[in-house]
């Protein structure tokens, strides 16, 4: 008779399985395992990670097992929370905020029943907001979010928008031009780590901001905190367990109550891709990496020496083991009845030299613009805009918010910069991707950023004949090219683009028809799952305005019209 039991840590915490049988049987203790066992001389026993799935795979190959009772009582309550995870994304009634689908509802159950998970769900389907409204839910007080450089501070409005925290600071290299509030923390590594150890030595709320360079960067300091919830956005960027970002998020998210990955892409290339994920939920179970590929994957010898991932040895048991840890929806999914079109908006902090640039041609701007307006009356207003060089001062400050070189200053974007980091996401999806700008010159810009990156790539711009854009829009349709890149003005009229479910536009015109029809380039004909729209924006600087011109106005609206209320929006934030 074998027997079963469940080996604790000096602090009684649950720790490994021990298999005790007879001498004669190891050979089917290890095949019971499916290679995860290790001998241990101290329990003169086989040990085991402590997974459900292996001790039942176990009592499989003893069928006289005797299993101790304390192993019962733990795996009947790792069932029962199994069961409440699944539970939850049925019934979600608590959940009483009207501005979320009532997948988004379950999802926030979700996140608050399993409390260290992967959020999977698609790409355009919220995860950021599911995840403010379950800290607002929850209550979570104290807070660290590991998200990509470039939208740090859409977190930052995210948080303000779905939980109704002012209490954000941002970690960044320098103090990013034309924000409302003065929660950053600054300047060189030293600075910002005492910066940091200050704002979260004080009690009460936090929401603390850092990307991935800097959770490694300031591990030290980090992990000496007890963060109530840590959040990490794009979690799939920590799946190489051997990474350092990996293992500073590991570290720090060791003590922490709720932790969630979230991430449209949990299995970019095949399903070990899950194992740091999992671990980071669970580390007790998913211990070690070739365990893991061991139990739950098929893997064979390459001819290289190494070893190819066929995928899960038992598609149900993984699937099982994983509706404990992971809830996924896909937008066909979530919004079967719902082409609309999905709007995110990324607010995107300048670089220094973008800084400076638009800081000297707005402040010409403006000493202009009240040289014209005396009284502020509506005639002056529009008197202004037949003054010589003033709309093409506003025209410069749009060209300056998307590159400084397109208008012979430095070679520094910020929006290259996130263009970077979301093609590298959107491609390794399989998505067919539309960059829009209004300005040819950053189209040439963006083409040879995603050419470089050996991502397929073409474009639609002015002086191209109609059969030069129908090739681009076959090639498209083929799916010869994942990326176009087009003027809002050439590739917004006349073309079909359906083929594409994603657009990013670098920059939006006064006039929401154009921004609209540039828009629905995507959005027609057949189209079964709703386009994402990205839009980026430098906060409190000309483009901020056009938005809020944009948000007020009617389709009917001109261009005159729209200019005119952005010099006044940008003269009174001034």
């Amino acid at each position: 008779m074998a027997d079963l039991y469940l080996k604790r840590t000096k602090d009684g915490s649950p720790d490994r399985l021990i298999l005790k049988c007879d001498y004669s049987e190891k050979e089917l203790a290890k095949e019971a395992g499916r290679g995860t066992a290790s001998y241990n001389k101290r329990e003169k026993g086989w040990s085991f990670p402590l997974d459900p799935a292996i001790a039942k795979n176990i009592v499989r190959y003893f069928p006289k097992m005797n299993v101790k009772s304390d192993l019962i009582s733990y795996l009947n309550a790792k069932g029962e929370k199994q069961k409440l995870i699944i539970e939850a994304t049925g019934d979600y009634r608590e959940i009483h905020n009207p501005d979320l689908w009532g997948f988004q509802r379950a999802s926030v159950r979700f996140l608050a029943e399993a409390k260290r998970a992967i959020l999977g769900h698609e790409m355009g389907t919220g995860k950021t907001p599911i995840a403010c409204s379950a800290t607002d839910f929850l209550g979570i007080e104290r807070i660290m979010i590991v998200c990509p450089n470039s939208v740090k501070w859409s977190w930052v409005s995210h948080m303000k928008e779905w939980a109704g925290r002012e209490d954000c600071w941002v970690v960044e290299t320098s103090k990013p031009k034309g924000l409302s509030n003065d929660r950053v923390i600054h300047g060189s590594p030293r600075d910002r780590s005492e910066g940091t150890e200050k704002i979260l030595f004080k009690s009460g709320p936090v929401v603390l901001i850092v990307n991935y360079d800097q959770v490694r960067i300031h591990q030290k300091i980090l992990s000496q905190f007890d963060f109530d919830a840590v959040i990490v956005d794009e979690a799939h960027r920590i799946k190489n367990r051997k990474a350092q970002r990996s293992q500073a998020v590991n570290e720090i998210a060791k003590k922490t109550e709720y932790l969630w990955l979230l991430t449209g892409t949990p299995i970019r290339n095949c399903h070990s891709d899950l194992f740091m994920l999992l671990h980071l939920c669970d580390p007790k179970r998913f211990h070690g990496y070739w365990n893991f590929v061991n139990f739950y994957l098929t893997s064979v010898r390459n001819p290289f020496g190494g070893v190819d991932i066929i995928g899960p040895r038992d598609e149900e048991e993984f699937g099982r083991m994983l509706s404990a840890y992971m809830f996924r929806v896909t937008k066909s999914q979530a919004m079967p009845e719902l082409p609309d079109k999905i709007y995110s908006d990324r607010a995107i902090p300048m670089t220094k030299a973008q800084e400076e640039d638009y800081e000297r041609m707005e402040k010409e701007l403006v000493l202009m613009v009240n040289d014209i307006v005396k009284e502020g009356t509506q005639e002056e207003w529009q008197e202004v805009l037949k003054a010589e060089n003033i709309i093409s001062k506003i025209m410069r400050l749009r060209q300056i918010c998307l590159s400084p070189a397109i208008v012979g200053g430095r070679n520094s974007s910020a929006k290259l910069d996130a263009l970077n980091d979301l093609i590298e996401d959107l491609c390794y999806d399989d998505k067919q991707v539309i960059v829009f700008s209004y300005f040819k010159p950053f189209v040439e810009k963006v083409e040879e950023l995603i050419s470089a990156k050996g991502v397929s790539c073409d474009k639609i711009v002015g002086g191209q004949t109609s059969q030069e854009r129908q090739e681009v829009i076959d090639k498209l349709n083929r799916k010869e090219v994942q990326v176009v890149v087009a003027t809002a003005k050439s590739g917004g009229e006349g073309v079909n683009l359906q083929s594409a479910d994603t657009a990013i536009f670098t920059d939006i015109d006064w006039v929401p028809a154009n921004n609209e029809q540039a828009e629905d380039r995507i959005h027609r004909g057949e189209i079964k799952e709703s386009p994402n729209i990205i839009r980026f924006y430098h906060p409190n600087t000309v483009e901020d305005d056009i938005r809020a011109v944009c948000r007020r106005k009617s389709r009917k609206t001109d261009a005159t019209t729209g200019i005119v209320e952005t010099l006044r929006r940008t003269v009174a934030r001034r």
